[in-house]
């Protein structure tokens, strides 16, 4: 019982605020190129979107997604071949490359309305939203993707975007340094490596140069050293067991299948 209070507790501080203040949500996803945006990130990226039009219809949502609307593909899930031989796949089991034959790519369908999440693009749209924000005005980065990970200063593991461009800890730290105090930024990262993100709430990313101004709010999948779990080309939601679908899950009442 106190789990699930602590749960619901953290949903409303997620999605609620002050009635005047003003809601934006970001959401990043996809992989740094096809082979690496699985089918899971789709379908979670899509499920998030839904529901939160459900909870909070009055919320402004903003997608980055991939490559945007480009017509290419740049998602991939898998195929069933036990309908028939794929010619290819006696030298796949040669090459031990069974797994990715069984691959197919698409454009992904996430939205009407997305751009491309590569660094530039997502780095351009917080800092438009972050210097817009007024007192009280609340923020939500989510971010659907995998992350990177610097063995030697951990401010720099980064979230990896698409055309391979990054954007490190550091590098985030200092875009939300231009939001003004009295508002409230939140971010959900699921990433492998995302506990290097919990240094966000200090300035410039250092613990001890003190906390950074305004209200900053964490939630990560995982400490900065190891990887994450649940990426998977499989469209069998009922398997999924990532960061994203139970956190998210939680709060939304019920699961991504």
């Amino acid at each position: 019982m106190r789990l699930r209070q602590f749960v619901l507790v953290t949903g409303l501080l997620l999605l609620s605020s002050l009635s005047l203040a003003q809601r934006q949500v970001i959401i990043v996803g996809g992989g740094p190129d096809p082979l690496e945006s699985q089918v899971s990130i789709e379908l979670n990226t899509r499920w998030i979107i839904d529901n939160i039009k459900v909870h909070e219809p009055t919320q402004i949502s903003h997608v980055l997604y991939t490559d945007g609307n480009q017509p290419g593909p740049d998602v991939h899930s898998t195929k069933d071949i036990r309908d028939g031989i794929d010619m290819l796949e006696p030298l796949a089991r040669v090459y031990n490359m069974e797994e990715e034959n069984s691959y197919w790519y698409y454009s992904s369908r996430v939205n009407t309305d997305v751009g491309p999440a590569d660094a530039e693009s997502v780095s351009n749209l917080l800092r438009e939203i972050v210097t817009d924000l007024n007192e009280h005005d609340e923020l939500l980065f989510i971010f659907q993707g995998h992350g990177g990970h610097n063995y030697e200063d951990t401010r720099k593991n980064y979230l990896r975007l698409w055309n391979d461009s990054r954007i490190t800890v550091f590098e985030l730290e200092k875009l939300l340094s231009e939001a003004p105090p009295e508002s409230t930024i939140r971010f959900l990262l699921p990433q492998c490596f995302s506990g290097a993100f919990s240094k966000l709430i200090y300035r410039n990313a250092q613990p001890d140069q003190g906390l950074a101004t305004g209200n900053r709010c964490g939630f990560l999948a995982t400490n900065e050293h190891r990887g994450s779990e649940g990426c998977t080309a499989s469209v069998d939601t009922s398997e999924y067991r990532d960061y994203s679908s139970i956190f998210f899950g939680a709060i939304f009442g019920k699961t991504i299948d």
